[in-house]
């Protein structure tokens, strides 16, 4: 009679296979990490340059602007327009809605978030430097690049400025302002620290790329 194998054996001899059939197939689908690495590399160059392209391109921008709505229950409302000229940014602003003969804070603030009713969403003001220390225009200590001082409004309630500023560039590395905020306060700029006290935001505008056409002849013309 033949001698048949015993559960045992049947078992261990079953086992020896599993494991020979999985160590084949480890080998077989081993992931190869620098081949893999390699083709993420390769294909994330094309999207490099594609930003590369949109830097560079938004790098020549010299004109842009910011549409002023007002914020909830205020009458704020205007525009201000960027130019880039020698010397830094020229600001012009003509800004309607005002109280006659009013003054108000008038900033650049961090973000180009308009969506809260009073615009808390847009930040603090613009300080690319972390100067943390707010100044007068032109002033000559460290003040944040989005300190632009006050509007002041004549007797129709309407306030219009101009101001050439070295503190800022359109869309350069040196504090670009594309897709900032230019925010209108209730107050005065009272140039203390930390953030002047010009009080709540009437009014708020993203600044976007404008079309440079128009931009020869003053803003309230």
């Amino acid at each position: 009679m033949t001698a048949q194998p015993s559960l045992f054996s049947t078992i261990c001899a079953a086992g020896l296979s599993a494991a020979s059939t999985l160590s084949l197939t480890s080998a077989n689908f081993q992931p190869n990490t620098q081949a893999k690495t390699q083709a993420n590399v390769t294909e994330a160059e094309p999207l490099r340059h594609r930003m590369h392209q949109a830097q560079d391109v938004l790098s020549e921008v010299q004109h842009a602007v910011a549409v002023i709505r007002p914020t909830k229950d205020k009458d704020a409302y205007g525009a201000v327009r960027f130019e880039a000229v020698e010397g830094g940014v020229r600001v012009t602003a003509m800004i309607k809605g005002l109280q006659p003969g009013s003054k108000h804070g008038f900033h650049i603030h961090e973000f180009g978030d308009a969506t809260k009713p009073d615009a808390p969403s847009a930040g603090s003001h613009y300080d690319p430097a972390n100067t943390d220390h707010h100044a007068r225009p032109g002033a000559d200590e460290p003040h944040h690049a989005g300190d632009m001082g006050n509007l002041e409004a004549n007797e129709q309630g309407i306030a219009r400025f101009e101001r050439t500023f070295e503190s800022m560039s359109i869309a350069g590395s040196d504090a670009p302002v594309i897709g900032r905020a230019v925010v209108v306060h209730a107050e005065p700029d009272e140039f203390d620290q930390p953030l002047g006290s010009a009080g709540a935001r009437i009014g708020i505008g993203v600044i976007g790329v404008a079309n440079p056409e128009g931009f020869g002849r003053p803003l309230w013309e």
